[in-house]
């Protein structure tokens, strides 16, 4: 991973009609390849299943491109819909931002840390 982390605050409602200018800015900033990426969504008022299909779409290309991902919500309109497809877990859901930031800080450590130890072992 290079760069820094990037976190892309959201407002108002994400349905059919926001979704696609959502997944354009999520997309842009992954395509930069930061360290990590944090979705917050705090202050989204709607949240639906285009919304949820855009953040699955952004976790892909961050596992691809090796970047750290996780989603902020700390309310019912968006917490309600991740938990009831069971994605809050898979898509590193967390409350506040800075659980967030600090859970891809240890994400990272783990890593850096299994690959010292791996790179020792030979």
């Amino acid at each position: 991973m290079t760069g820094d982390s990037v976190v892309l605050s959201v407002a108002g409602e994400i349905d059919m009609s926001e979704a696609p200018a959502f997944e354009r800015e999520v997309l842009t900033v992954l395509a930069d390849r930061p360290h990590a990426l944090v979705v917050d969504l705090s202050a989204v008022d709607f949240f639906g299943s285009h919304g949820i299909s855009v953040l699955l779409t952004a976790l892909r290309h961050a596992l691809r491109y090796g970047v750290g991902f996780a989603v902020v919500a700390d309310h019912r309109p968006v917490r309600r819909p991740l938990e009831v497809t069971d994605l809050a877990e898979t898509l590193s859901l967390h409350a506040t931002l800075p659980e967030a930031l600090a859970a891809l800080e240890d994400s990272a450590a783990l890593t850096e840390g299994s690959i010292t130890r791996h790179a020792a072992q030979r």
